[in-house]
């Protein structure tokens, strides 16, 4: 396989990955939680949410949304609860595929 299949591959496995948490937090999609990684509309920031209940007003007003992780070298350290839950998400979407695969 070249190389650009296998980055075409990995690619497509980060998105998979990103759609797999996204799935997990449709239902609180507007809501920021201590540990998400959110998005700065007016210039494209990206920062750790540490205190939510601070946050949540500037998301209310669209100025800022929960984002999700698009997972690979560099990607934040994922932490608190939000963390926790994307790791088990992450762990999930591997085992799928991983089960995905061997049944192939």
């Amino acid at each position: 396989m070249g190389s650009s299949w296998l980055w075409f591959f990995i690619t497509a496995f980060q998105s998979c990955l990103f759609n797999h948490v996204l799935a997990e937090r449709l239902e609180t999609l507007g809501r920021v939680e201590e540990g998400d990684l959110a998005y700065k509309h007016e210039n494209g920031a990206v920062f750790l949410i540490e205190d939510a209940v601070k946050e949540q007003p500037r998301a209310d007003r669209f100025e800022i949304s929960p984002s999700g992780p698009l997972y690979g070298f560099k990607i934040e350290d994922l932490q608190g609860e939000t963390g926790q839950d994307q790791a088990g998400a992450y762990a999930t979407a591997i085992l799928r595929e991983i089960l995905k695969a061997s049944d192939a």
